[in-house]
């Protein structure tokens, strides 16, 4: 009956949510940078690919707001 409920779940999340599809963005950096990237990572218990991701959306909405 469980697992019933579980598939019932997961099938109505595939069907009602948005294509989440993402797109991938190649980048080099200096190693002082993606160490000080993986260390905000691990202080909020995130990806680094995470953490990108956050970091360059707020950094777009603040210069939309300009």
């Amino acid at each position: 009956m469980i697992l019933f409920g579980v598939l019932k779940l997961i099938l109505y999340f595939c069907l009602t949510m948005k294509d989440n599809k993402t797109e991938s963005i190649t980048f080099r950096t200096t190693k002082e940078m993606k160490a000080a990237l993986q260390l905000t990572a691990d202080k909020e218990r995130r990806t680094v690919s995470n953490t990108i991701e956050m970091l360059l959306e707020a950094a777009v909405k603040t210069s939309k707001k300009k």
